[in-house]
């Protein structure tokens, strides 16, 4: 039986807090095999909750500006969150500039995409990312945030520059 290729996640950062098990966390995760897109792990300490965003690499709008899409085959329909106006709108709630704000979805670099999907999810929620977020027991949250800071303790060391 040929193997399947399975996503081999692992964890290359930590966007939150520095005790996510007890005030929430942001994990960058990548797959160690190259075949799917990276995804950032929001969990939630009040409900046990953990949302997964997939991290689609968004493109400019030709015939938009100021507007995204996350669609590489059709770049002028922008994404839900990518019209010229929303876009404002994230940007103004997150410290940030609107090309700020597009340069961070456009880059290839999963770290800077994964800080501007937060500043999508903080302004209008990681529901609309992930509508059944895993439920978790304190004890498998406990065990999943400390494997996840280890792994990004690891992949810190690693030559390769993921994680910038």
């Amino acid at each position: 039986m040929k193997p399947t290729n399975q996503p081999a996640w692992h964890c290359i950062g930590n966007l939150g807090d520095a005790t996510p098990d007890q005030h929430g966390g942001d994990f960058l995760l990548i797959d160690r095999r190259g075949v799917y897109t990276p995804e950032m792990w929001h969990y939630e300490p009040e409900t046990r909750q953990l949302s997964t965003i997939l991290l689609d690499r968004c493109y400019r709008c030709p015939e938009i500006p100021g507007a995204v899409s996350d669609n590489r085959f059709h770049v002028n329909s922008p994404a839900w969150f990518g019209k010229p106006k929303d876009l404002t709108s994230i940007a103004s709630t997150s410290d940030l500039s609107e090309f700020e704000l597009i340069e961070m979805l456009v880059s290839p670099y999963p770290m800077e995409r994964a800080q501007g999907y937060l500043a999508i999810a903080a302004n209008c929620g990681f529901y609309e990312f992930d509508q059944y977020p895993q439920d978790n027991t304190e004890e498998e949250a406990k065990t999943l945030c400390a494997r996840l800071l280890a792994q990004a303790n690891e992949a810190d060391t690693w030559p390769d520059g993921l994680a910038q």
